[in-house]
């Protein structure tokens, strides 16, 4: 409450003091939250290394938040030597609990090879995995190896369905995957309107590329989308682009 300014006043370093008491009488949580604040410097100066020995004890007694914190420790070289051997192992075995993020982290190792041997079929199971949790990670990337056939037939329906989830907790990416299905008919009729909703959230949300459709949707317009030059200058504009490059 200390730490976050809720039902109580603002104090980071009061707030420091009693996770401290507890992270000494070995409670797991403190033990997490006092290496997240090590981590980030705050109510504490930043020391990624502490941070990384609280994550480690906390994770010993079962904390899979700190476990999964650890592992992305190891896989980044923060506070500890790059390792990504362990840091897929950490992610395993917090995936094999439940974690979510940790169930996407483990996939993505598989997805990639990072600590693991490629593989996609693996990888998918544990995005679905975390996709069935609500993370919106695990929902775009198993949309993504679903669109693609990575891992598994392809099935555009259930790609779109994915995005969709995803996009719906505001994931840039998904945004931007989805508004590809609708221009293109990806597990689904073509509606330049709608993909141009999508493009603008992700652009919105920081996707310089969902910009860029964006701005071509209105240029060239579309099924369910006259063109407007006026529109697709203004998007342009907004967001620093080369209007005669799109």
């Amino acid at each position: 409450m200390l730490l976050s300014g809720t039902g109580a006043e603002h104090d980071p370093p009061k707030a420091i003091y009693w996770l401290k008491q507890a992270a000494e009488n070995g409670h797991a949580a403190a033990l997490f939250d006092l290496g997240c604040c090590y981590y980030s410097g705050n109510g504490v100066p930043e020391d990624k290394v502490t941070a990384v020995l609280m994550f480690r004890k906390a994770a010993e007694k079962g904390d899979l938040d700190a476990l999964n914190n650890l592992g992305s420790c190891c896989l980044q070289g923060e506070g500890t030597d790059r390792d990504p051997r362990e840091a897929a192992e950490n992610f395993r075995k917090a995936a094999e609990l439940g974690h979510a993020k940790a169930q996407y982290n483990y996939g993505d190792c598989c997805y990639k090879g990072t600590g693991v041997p490629r593989n996609t079929a693996e990888a998918l199971r544990w995005y679905r995995e975390a996709a069935s949790q609500g993370n919106a990670d695990g929902q775009y990337s198993c949309g993504w190896c679903l669109e693609h056939g990575e891992g598994t037939a392809k099935d555009p329906i259930a790609a779109k369905e994915m995005y969709e989830l995803a996009a719906a907790q505001r994931h840039p990416a998904a945004q931007k995957a989805l508004g590809c299905c609708y221009a293109n008919g990806t597990g689904t009729a073509k509606n330049f309107a709608n993909a141009a909703d999508c493009f603008q959230k992700a652009a919105a949300g920081g996707d310089k590329e969902a910009a860029e459709l964006l701005a071509a949707c209105y240029k060239y317009g579309g099924e369910y989308l006259a063109p407007n030059d006026a529109r697709a200058h203004y998007y342009a504009d907004q967001y620093g682009l080369d209007y005669d490059e799109i």
